[in-house]
C-alpha cells in the first residue's frame, strides 16, 4: 500500500467519523430541543406557569423538531447493530453467544425415562403435578429463563429443558448456570420418579439449539444455518391454554404421539421465568368488584354470575403470588420443501387447538425466523412475554403418561451376562450391556447358521439391522456363500460398498437376467425335478381352493417336469414345460380337459414378470454359477408389477 492510499483511507476514516459524530450531535440537540419545545408550548402553558406562546407554522416546526431526534436515532441505533460483532462458540456444556460486551449462556439437559407428572387423588379428577415447577420457580435467578421443549425429530421424541442466563460477565453467567442445572437436576430427580438427565455437550448440544457450525467472532447472523437444511415454520402462541389432563394421556404425550403417526418433524417450546402477580390479580379485583355493584342494583345477568363462579374458580387456584410466571410459547414446523412445509403447519395448529384451545382462549400467529428472533430460538429466550400461573402452565410443561420411545418410563428387561466362552466367537452381531456399560461383544459360530434361524420382532427392533450385520460378517471373515432376497430393493444394496465382490441383481428390471426352469448345464436328477414339482404344485395351490391341482393335473405336472429333466433340450424353460404337457396330454376330451385345466393354473408362469425371467434360451443365467456367490435379488420390480402373486 502507497502513502498515497493510507493518506486517503484516513481522510475517508476521518470523514466517516465526523459524519456520525454529527449525527450523534444531531440526535443530542434534538432530544433536547424537542423536551424544551414540549415543556415551553404544552406543558407549562397547561398548567398555568405562562402562556402559550404563538408558533409560526406550527404543524411545520414540530414535525422538524420531532422528526431530527427520532431519524438520528434510528440511523444511529441501524449502525450500531450493523457494527455489533457476534459470535457463537460451545465452551464445554454450554452455548455461549457474545454481542459486543453482553453474553448469553445457554444449557440443556435432556428427559429420558420419564414417568407421568399427572396425579389421580381418590375420589377427585386427575390433575398434573404442579409442584416441580414451583421449585423450579423458587430462588430462581433473576437473569434466568427456563424453556420446556418437547417434539419429533427424524421420528424420534425428545423432552428437553433449557437454562439461559444473560449478563456481561462470562464467568459470572457461567457459574449462575452451573449452579442452576445442579438444582433443576436435583428438582427433576426429586419430582418425576426414575427419570434419566443428562447435560448435553458438543455435537449433541449443537443439535438440540439448531447450530450447524461452531463459530467465531468473525461470522455475522446470517452464516447460522441448521444442519438439516430443512424449510421452518414459526408460529406464537399466545392466552391461557386449556388444561386437559386424564387417566390414559397428558397433554404433552398426546401432541408428541400424534406427530410421530402424522410423521411430523416438529418442536413445542415454552419459556417461563418467574413473575409476580401484578396487573392480573387487579384485573381479577376489578372485575369482581363490578359485578358485586351490578349486584347490589339488582342489575347483575346470567353472565355475570358464569363469571362470577369462575373468578372463584381462578381466585381459588391461585391463592398467594408465588404461582406466576412470565411466559412465551412458540411451535417450529420443518419440511423439506414449501408444500410439505404448508402441510405440516396446518396440521400441527390444528393439533394445538384441539389440545390447548377451547373457546378461543389461545391464538396462533405466524412469524418470520430473520436476525435476532434467529438468535432467540438458539438460546431459547422470551419474545412476547404473557403473565400466566402455575395452574395454566402445567398444561404446556407436563410429561407423557402413554408408552413413547426414549423418553417413557419403561421397565428394562434384565438378563444375565452369558459366560465368555459362550459369546467370544468370530461373528460379532451385537454387544452385552449391564448398567449401562458395555462388557464385551457377542459372536456366533458360522457352523452355527447350518441350522434353520428365524429373526423375529414387531416393525422398527432392529431384524434387518441384524441379519445385514451377519451377512457383512459373512463376507469379511468366511468364504460362506450366501443369497439375499430383498422385496424392498433398498434394505441391502449397500452391503456392495463393503465387499466388491456380492452381486446385486434386478430381476424384471434387468433384461438380461433370463433363467431356465431347470438347469441345461447338468444333468437334472430325479430329485431336481421332484423339488421343481413340488414347488409348481405349492404356487399353485397357495392361490386358492379355485386353483387346487386334480389327481389327473397333479399327474400330468408331474410326469411333464420329469420328462423336461431328463431332455436334452438346449432350453428348458417354461415354454418348453407347457409344450411337453401338451403332448402327453393326449387328444382325447378328458386329456384335453386336463391339459387346458394346467396350463391356465401355470398362466401365472407365463405374463410379467415372470414370463420374462423364466424364458430360457442360450444367454439364460445358469443359477449353477451363482452357488457358491454372495448375491442380492433385487426383487422390488416383481413385486411391484406382480404383486402378491409374483
Amino acid at each position: 500500500m502507497t502513502k498515497r492510499d493510507e493518506k486517503v483511507i484516513q481522510v475517508f476514516s476521518r470523514t466517516y467519523l465526523g459524519l456520525w459524530t454529527l449525527v450523534r450531535i444531531m440526535w443530542i440537540g434534538g432530544t433536547i430541543v424537542c423536551g424544551l419545545y414540549m415543556m415551553f408550548v404544552y406543558l407549562l402553558p397547561l398548567i398555568g406557569l405562562i402562556q402559550q406562546p404563538p408558533v409560526p407554522l406550527k404543524l411545520t416546526v414540530e414535525v422538524i423538531v420531532c422528526a431530527i431526534p427520532i431519524l438520528s436515532g434510528g440511523l444511529l441505533t441501524s449502525e450500531r447493530i450493523r457494527n455489533d460483532e457476534l459470535s457463537v462458540l460451545i465452551d464445554e456444556k454450554f452455548l455461549v453467544i457474545q454481542l459486543d460486551r453482553h453474553v448469553v449462556v445457554t444449557c440443556v439437559l435432556e428427559l429420558a425415562s420419564v414417568p407421568s407428572s399427572i396425579v389421580v387423588d381418590p375420589g377427585k379428577k386427575p390433575r398434573y403435578n404442579a409442584a416441580m415447577l414451583l421449585a423450579l420457580r423458587a430462588s430462581l435467578d433473576s437473569r434466568v429463563t427456563m424453556a420446556y421443549e418437547v417434539g419429533v425429530e427424524k421420528g424420534e421424541p425428545f423432552l428437553r429443558l433449557f437454562i439461559t442466563a444473560s449478563g456481561k460477565n462470562l464467568v459470572e453467567i457461567k457459574g449462575i448456570l452451573k449452579r442452576e442445572a445442579t438444582r433443576t437436576e436435583a428438582i427433576l430427580l426429586a419430582s418425576l420418579n426414575g427419570v434419566e438427565v443428562q447435560q448435553l455437550g458438543e455435537d449433541k448440544l449443537r443439535g438440540a439449539t439448531g447450530i450447524a457450525h461452531c463459530m467465531d467472532s468473525s461470522r455475522k447472523p446470517s452464516a447460522m444455518t441448521h444442519d438439516d437444511g430443512m424449510l421452518q415454520s414459526l408460529t406464537f402462541i399466545s392466552g391461557i391454554p386449556r388444561v386437559a389432563p386424564s387417566i390414559d394421556a397428558s397433554q404433552v404425550g398426546t401432541f408428541i404421539s400424534t406427530a410421530i403417526k402424522q410423521r411430523y418433524s416438529v418442536t413445542l417450546t415454552c419459556v417461563f421465568s418467574s413473575a409476580k402477580a401484578g396487573r392480573e390479580r387487579k384485573r381479577m379485583e376489578g372485575e369482581w368488584k363490578n359485578i358485586r355493584a351490578k349486584e347490589l342494583r339488582n342489575e347483575d345477568s346470567l353472565t355475570d354470575h358464569a363469571n362470577k363462579r369462575k373468578l372463584l374458580d381462578q381466585h381459588e387456584r391461585m391463592q398467594g403470588d408465588s404461582g406466576w410466571f412470565d411466559n412465551s410459547v412458540y411451535v417450529l414446523a420443518k419440511a423439506k420443501d414449501t408444500a410439505e412445509l404448508e402441510r405440516v403447519t396446518n396440521g400441527v395448529n390444528g393439533l394445538i387447538a384441539s389440545i390447548w384451545g377451547g373457546e378461543g382462549n389461545i391464538s396462533l400467529k405466524k412469524r418470520e425466523i430473520r436476525g435476532r428472533t434467529a438468535c432467540r430460538l438458539i438460546t431459547r429466550r422470551h419474545f412476547k412475554r404473557q403473565k400466566i400461573h402455575v395452574s395454566s402452565l402445567v398444561g404446556y410443561v407436563n410429561t407423557p403418561v402413554q408408552q413413547l420411545p426414549v423418553i417413557a418410563a419403561t421397565v428394562a428387561p434384565v438378563f444375565p451376562v452369558p459366560l465368555r466362552e459362550l459369546i467370544d466367537n468370530e461373528l460379532i452381531i451385537g454387544k452385552t450391556i449391564y448398567g449401562g456399560r458395555r462388557i464385551s461383544d457377542i459372536g456366533i459360530k458360522s457352523e452355527w447358521l447350518r441350522e434353520h434361524v428365524a429373526v423375529l420382532g414387531a416393525t422398527g427392533t432392529g431384524k434387518t439391522n441384524l441379519v445385514k450385520k451377519l451377512m457383512l460378517e459373512l463376507s469379511l471373515k468366511t468364504d460362506v456363500p450366501w443369497w439375499v432376497f430383498d422385496i424392498k430393493g433398498s434394505e441391502y444394496a449397500d452391503l456392495a460398498g463393503w465387499d466388491s465382490d456380492i452381486l446385486i441383481l434386478s430381476p424384471g428390471k434387468d433384461a438380461s437376467f433370463v433363467m431356465d426352469l431347470l438347469d441345461t448345464e447338468i444333468d437334472s436328477s430325479e430329485v431336481d425335478a421332484h423339488a421343481t414339482f413340488a414347488i409348481l404344485r405349492e404356487l399353485i395351490n397357495e392361490r386358492g381352493l379355485s386353483s387346487e391341482l386334480s389327481p389327473a393335473m397333479e399327474k400330468l405336472l408331474r410326469e411333464s417336469v420329469m420328462e423336461l429333466a431328463k431332455s436334452r433340450r438346449k432350453t428348458k424353460s417354461v415354454q418348453a414345460l407347457n409344450q411337453i404337457i401338451s403332448k402327453l396330454a393326449g387328444t382325447d376330451r378328458f386329456g384335453n380337459m386336463t391339459r387346458d385345466a394346467l396350463l391356465n393354473r401355470l398362466e401365472i408362469l407365463s405374463r410379467e414378470p415372470l414370463g420374462s425371467i423364466l424364458k430360457g434360451g442360450a444367454k439364460a443365467l445358469k443359477i449353477s454359477s451363482l452357488l457358491n456367490k454372495r448375491v442380492v435379488f433385487d426383487m422390488r420390480h416383481v413385486a411391484r408389477v406382480g404383486g402378491m402373486d409374483a
